[in-house]
């Protein structure tokens, strides 16, 4: 092969076009080169110093902090609307959930260490243990911390 021909087929494979099912489709791939020849082409990494200064990024956080305000909000109106006895519902309910949530976090990290009986012993005994920990000790310290914000009986 001369060098001519070599420096030729160097030229096709690195001119960022490969041949594809319509002719010729554009190399995305990293350090092909772009538009004007160089590597990265118009966009390179050097003129991305700080993600969140561009537009894009304020605007995104902007309407995703509008979003979570707006749902907080309406969470706020709606346990507000509840009757008192649906609000201490809502708080016991919440309370069981995190606790038996909690004791099956921490049982599928030592389970492995348990011999099978105590496998089969262990599991339900914490779970229920947790529900009742969740509905008659948590929950009853969660009423009573939220008590100013929950409706007054009548």
């Amino acid at each position: 092969m001369s060098p001519k021909k070599f420096e030729n087929e160097r030229e096709k494979k690195s001119s960022g076009f490969r041949p594809g099912a319509g002719g010729r489709s554009f190399d995305a791939s990293p350090g092909a080169p772009g538009e004007n020849g160089q590597p990265g082409g118009p966009n390179k990494r050097q003129d991305l110093q700080n993600l969140t200064e561009h537009q894009a990024w304020k605007q995104s956080t902007g309407a995703a902090s509008k979003m979570w305000a707006r749902y907080v909000e309406l969470l706020r109106t709606s346990f507000i609307g509840m009757s008192r006895d649906r609000q201490v519902q809502l708080i016991t309910n919440a309370s069981q959930i995190v606790c038996v949530g909690l004791t099956a976090l921490v049982l599928s990290y030592f389970y492995k260490f348990f011999p099978l009986f105590a496998r089969v012993a262990i599991v339900p005994i914490a779970i229920i243990g947790a529900w009742w920990i969740g509905s008659n000790i948590v929950a009853d310290a969660m009423i009573e911390r939220f008590s100013k914000y929950l409706n007054q009986e009548f």
